[in-house]
């Protein structure tokens, strides 16, 4: 990808909404909402797809921000992420020109956001214990079957006595 691409989205697949883009990303439920509050007071010209983020271009021709697995990063002072969600853990950005970056409530590894691949399996710390032996299952019983009462015609609780008449049936 081309640095103008990765400035203005050219070329890029463009999302029409951040719910779209939180439905694609698998974005955690716990960060939807952080995430909206973040990007309420910024003007939002376009949503753009990367590789595993997003790219938030700007209608007021701030810094662009990124939107990665577990922090959000382009944010041109600290107090713009201190108006849009207060105390967050936050952090100077790495990116060419400074700018400020804010960790989202729940870190995630960023294959599990990818598009179109399944969520990563979490692997067993510790080996598996050997099953316990089978217990042996009882065979299903058969069902019992309702008798009708001649009386109303109702079906009869399994307990013998009709609910509407009170007809006692022996079977």
């Amino acid at each position: 990808m081309t640095e103008h691409a990765a400035e203005t989205g050219a070329g890029m697949r463009r999302y029409g909404s951040l719910e779209e883009t939180f439905t694609e990303r698998r974005v955690p439920i716990e960060n939807r909402a952080f995430l909206k509050s973040l990007m309420f007071r910024v003007k939002i010209k376009g949503l753009f797809r990367g590789d595993d983020w997003v790219l938030v271009v700007r209608e007021d021709g701030g810094p662009n921000i990124q939107i990665h697995p577990g922090y959000t990063d382009g944010f041109a002072t600290e107090q713009e992420i201190i108006d849009s969600v207060g105390e967050a853990i936050r952090r100077p950005s790495v990116r060419p020109g400074g700018g400020w970056a804010v960790d989202h409530p729940v870190r995630v590894a960023s294959k599990e956001i990818a598009p179109g691949r399944p969520a990563a399996k979490k692997r067993a710390s510790a080996p598996k214990k050997a099953a316990a032996p089978a217990t042996p299952r009882t065979p299903p019983q058969p069902e019992r079957q309702h008798e009708v009462c001649m009386n109303c015609f109702l079906l009869i609780s399994l307990s013998g006595v009709c609910g509407n008449c009170g007809e006692a049936v022996t079977g």
